[in-house]
């Protein structure tokens, strides 16, 4: 049960794809890039990561905030973070209401991303558990 979560990078930018792979892999995670919104979504069903990086602005049919919904629908608890280039208060309102867990803007600080995402990972571990004790303690 060694296996290292898996982070959902999405992605228009193939730079930033490559560079958060390096990232997530230098810190034990191993990551997945998409680079349309449309097509995460269709992974995500599939591949259910652990947590997700996700752009804002994309080009497609799709943009960052509805695939932000579509997740959501499909894992209510999946830990969202947002990172964008265009930290306007309305998309980070907008984003963390759709259930964003947090939001960065570029360029972050790479200790930013670790801790968020860590913590993030954590609560989700510690939600599941506690979910867990609740159903044992009902039977």
């Amino acid at each position: 049960m060694n296996e290292k979560p898996q982070v959902m990078v999405v992605d228009d930018d193939l730079a930033m794809c490559s560079f958060l792979r390096s990232f997530l892999g230098a810190r034990g995670y191993s990551a997945l890039t998409v680079t349309n919104a449309d097509e995460a979504v269709r992974r995500f069903h599939a591949e259910r990561p652990a947590a997700v990086l996700l752009d804002v602005v994309m080009p497609g049919s799709m943009d960052g905030l509805a695939a932000l919904a579509a997740f959501k629908k499909i894992d209510r608890d999946i830990p969202i973070i947002v990172i964008s280039g265009q930290g306007r208060t309305n998309t980070v309102v907008q984003a963390m209401k759709l259930g964003a867990t947090d939001f960065v803007c570029k360029p972050f600080e790479d200790g930013e991303l670790e801790m968020l995402l860590a913590n993030a990972l954590k609560q989700r571990q510690l939600s599941r558990e506690v979910a867990n004790l609740r159903e044992q303690l009902k039977e």
